[in-house]
């Protein structure tokens, strides 16, 4: 039995999220979307403030995913912008790789050396710290 991997896309947010760079990004974003279990990797690397517009368009990236029962996983943020996003609960919400590349390797299988931040122990259901007990436990309410 062949079973084919899904194709893993690494989208790299905009530096600012001007309602021009947002409406192109959603829209590139969309004509990708046709891919049922999209699995994506938004790359935060370039951003160097997180304002609510950012976070607007980081949630609706994560909203379109899940509409097809996808996922998203995230790069890490920039210091400055990583405290706006810890503070704002987005961290939360992915796991978050130390970088692009790592992010993209997880969805094959392959180990990082660093294990991802967000997503741990005292947020898993069954205290395993296994990111995927949250996402089953959240699922399946």
């Amino acid at each position: 039995m062949i079973v084919k991997m899904r194709p893993v896309t690494v989208r790299t947010i905009p530096e600012e999220a001007t309602v021009h760079e947002t409406k192109k990004f959603l829209r590139e974003l969309r004509a990708h979307g046709e891919i049922q279990r999209p699995r994506m990797v938004l790359d935060c690397s370039n951003l160097q403030r997180v304002d609510r517009a950012m976070i607007d368009l980081i949630l609706s990236c994560l909203q379109e995913a899940m509409k097809l029962n996808g996922n998203v996983k995230r790069a890490p943020l920039p210091p400055l912008a990583q405290a706006t996003s810890q503070s704002e609960g987005i961290d939360r919400l992915f796991e978050i790789y130390p970088s692009a590349l790592e992010a993209e390797r997880s969805y094959q299988g392959l180990r990082s050396e660093q294990a991802p931040r967000g997503l741990r122990s005292e947020n898993s259901e069954d205290g395993s710290g296994d990111p995927m007990s949250l996402r089953t436990a959240v699922a399946g309410s």
